[in-house]
């Protein structure tokens, strides 16, 4: 594995706490017991990051929260927003007919990211919505992303997150080897599956999405289902028809 810079690594956590913080931010009290790192190495990276708009005063006095060029950055246009607008049609099909909420997940380093949810009613979720990430290897749709990834890269994704899995909060205990298996279960299958591992009686399955060329699209489709849909059948009913809906629209990413 590369080299990594570890002031880089550390503005780019200083910015992943400040996101799931929101508009209320973090002091550097708790950015600094959450990094496990000195308040004063914590608050030269926020200097630096203030000085490029990314990070801002909070509403209280002494807090953190994420800056406008964060906002800047995000309305510039990239080829993810192309492959949303494909995809896009797919999570609102998928929704109509089976009647379950659906992900949308794309690969993010070690982590797999919500770019949109789709549902009829509000529910919970590991991600919280849009926005929203969780280890890859954690939740139906990131665990479809990893088992669509390189070997090689796969193991590495899954030593690096071993220490995520452990202590994740789960209703089964996670861990590397777990994962593992669930990967090997996905690729035999056709598809992934979570239920009952993070929510009594509910659960999700995912689909890594086709790729339109050479490259895999790093992105996953991810139904929630709950308790009354349970049974390997059923589950392996809902992925066939999402598929069908993949390929009756033609979606590739």
């Amino acid at each position: 594995m590369a080299q990594i810079s570890a002031n880089a690594a550390r503005a780019a956590d200083i910015l992943l706490l400040l996101g799931e913080a929101g508009t209320a931010g973090l002091g550097l009290k708790a950015l600094s017991e959450r990094l496990g790192e000195p308040r004063s190495t914590v608050h030269r990276s926020l200097a630096a990051l203030s000085t490029r708009g990314f990070v801002e005063p909070g509403a209280r006095h002494g807090s953190y929260r994420l800056g406008s060029a964060i906002h800047g950055l995000a309305l510039r246009r990239t080829t993810l927003d192309e492959k949303l607008e494909l995809v896009r049609p797919a999570l609102y099909a998928i929704v109509a007919d089976t009647g379950y909420a659906t992900f949308l997940m794309v690969e993010a380093g070690l982590d797999a990211l919500c770019l949109e949810l789709v549902s009829n009613a509000p529910i919970r979720s590991l991600t919280g919505g849009a926005g929203g990430r969780v280890p890859l290897g954690i939740a139906a749709g990131s665990l479809a992303i990893l088992a669509d990834m390189p070997s090689e890269s796969r193991r590495a994704v899954i030593r690096d997150n071993s220490a995520r899995y452990a202590a994740y909060p789960a209703l089964r205990p996670m861990s590397a080897e777990i994962v593992s298996r669930m990967v090997e279960d996905t690729q035999a299958n056709g598809y992934s599956c979570d239920f009952g591992c993070f929510f009594p009686n509910e659960g999700g399955i995912g689909m890594a999405i086709p790729a339109a060329g050479a490259r895999r699209s790093g992105l996953s489709v991810a139904v929630s289902v709950y308790g009354e849909i349970s049974g390997v059948d059923a589950l392996a009913k809902v992925a066939a028809r999402v598929s069908t809906i993949f390929a009756d629209l033609g979606i590739r990413a």
